[in-house]
């Protein structure tokens, strides 16, 4: 066994393999909170890859596993693809939102660009696949502003939510209409005003720096990963 040094100005151990002890995955993570509401908040130890900072955040990312992903709140600076280990203190808040208040963060070696999972706007509302980095198709609805947050709805049985809060002046969803097919990328995350059991996903878009097209001509939203 060796030592590393983290961000967090501790020392961890690890096995020579690389793997630390006691890591554990986001899946088991969410299960053991969801089974014991007594114990709200636990200490862990989890390891993945930078799916998305927010834009024009810098007190938090998402890391995501093969099971799952979660929101981990850290000033430290990440960026999208990167390999990272967090050890700190993991909650459900509100019940269904999974999240890590970064205690230590380690960045490990090697780079891992993520594959967004393809989803229609139905599959994209379930819980099944929270804080994971997603492309959401389909046909826009209704694009709208409010309290300086862009939204755009897709059409579906139930219609499904994507949003961007701008950074400079002026909105940057107004290309889009009603009719118009797009492939949105970003992270699925609970619908914060939702009175729903559990709260549908909203897709936080990783970025709207550049529009694309498809090779059947749909509008791709969210190329470019925010560093």
């Amino acid at each position: 066994m060796r030592w590393r040094q983290t961000l967090g100005f501790a020392l961890l151990p690890v096995m020579a393999a690389g793997g630390l002890f006691g890591a554990e995955s986001v899946l088991s993570l969410r299960e053991a909170l969801a089974q014991d509401p007594a114990k709200p908040v636990r200490d862990c130890l989890v390891e993945g890859a930078v799916a998305m900072v927010p834009p024009g955040q810098t007190a938090g990312f998402y890391l995501e596993d093969e099971s799952g992903g979660i929101y981990v709140r850290s000033a430290s600076r990440v960026t999208p693809g990167q390999r990272v280990r967090v050890a700190g203190r993991c909650s459900l808040s509100a019940g269904t939102s999974l999240e890590a208040e970064a205690s230590q963060l380690e960045i490990l070696s090697g780079f891992e660009p993520l594959k967004p999972r393809r989803l229609l706007a139905d599959e994209a509302r379930k819980p099944d696949w929270q804080n994971t980095l997603a492309e959401v198709d389909g046909v826009v609805a209704d694009v709208f502003q409010r309290d300086g947050v862009e939204y755009v709805w897709l059409r579906g049985e139930l219609p499904f939510r994507a949003f961007f809060q701008p950074q400079g002046s002026g909105p940057v969803l107004g290309t889009l209409e009603p009719g118009m097919r797009i492939i949105l990328r970003g992270v699925l995350v609970p619908q914060p005003d939702s009175n729903e059991t559990p709260r549908p996903h909203e897709l936080s878009l990783r970025s709207v720096e550049s529009h694309a097209r498809d090779a059947s001509g749909a509008v791709v939203i969210g190329v470019r990963s925010t560093k």
